[in-house]
């Protein structure tokens, strides 16, 4: 039962946040590896209140292998549940890219050649960041957002405000992050939009996944060491 309502969490968190084609011109805005700005005023209309309202409906589950090991490592998590959460995660994520998908193939201008959400770096990075740039700002913004969970999850801080300091964490995120890695912070995110890309795409998936893994395990090690209440 655990496993299939995080199946249907994290399907509707990826849909709901990789979804931006409501109309033709925001897709093929979207869709440039050129535009960011464009991409910026989207993603902030979709990922901005939208998530903290999400989060505030069912925040008994998280989405994001990143965040599991973060928690886990901060001691608000088991070990023993992060593989079958993950494989779940990544399972919901890669569902809800199929169902976008589907609905992109529909759009007469839609190309996967466009990226289709993907998260990469040189000519992928939607500004031309490198490696090392998409690297460093996946680590530091995944382990600011771990700080912001586990911080405003304690049982010290006011009951009900922690959704909106979460969606307004990664709304911050993504503000930061859009022009140099198209913003993940979230390997199973970063895995259903590659998985239908292709190429280059998966060449360079490992960065999406090493580096959000890194942040969130130094953020869960922080907090838990540096910062939880005693």
């Amino acid at each position: 039962m655990a496993s299939r309502k995080n199946f249907l969490r994290n399907f509707w968190n990826l849909l709901a946040s990789v979804w931006r084609l409501r109309k033709r011109g925001d897709f093929r805005c979207v869709s440039s590896t050129r535009d960011w700005f464009c991409r910026r005023r989207i993603r902030l209309r979709f990922d901005g209140p939208h998530w903290g309202l999400r989060l505030r409906a069912d925040f008994r589950g998280h989405f994001n292998p990143a965040v599991s090991l973060g928690l886990a490592a901060a001691g608000r998590f088991s070990f023993k549940e992060l593989g079958p959460y993950v494989i779940v995660q990544v399972l919901g994520a890669t569902a809800a890219a199929g169902v976008l998908y589907l609905i992109a193939v529909g759009n007469v201008d839609f190309s996967l050649a466009g990226g289709f959400a993907a998260n990469g770096y040189d000519e992928h990075s939607p500004a031309g960041y490198t490696l090392r740039s998409g690297f460093i700002i996946e680590i530091v913004l995944t382990g600011f957002f771990l700080l912001v969970i586990l911080g405003s999850t304690e049982s010290r801080v006011p009951a009900g405000f922690a959704p909106i300091a979460i969606g307004l964490a990664l709304t911050l995120i993504h503000l930061i992050s859009i022009p140099v890695t198209n913003t993940s912070v979230n390997p199973a995110r970063s895995t259903g939009q590659a998985l239908f890309v292709g190429g280059w795409a998966l060449e360079q998936l490992w960065v999406f996944w090493v580096a959000p893994l890194v942040g969130g395990l130094i953020g869960g090690i922080l907090h838990r060491l540096a910062l939880a209440e005693k």
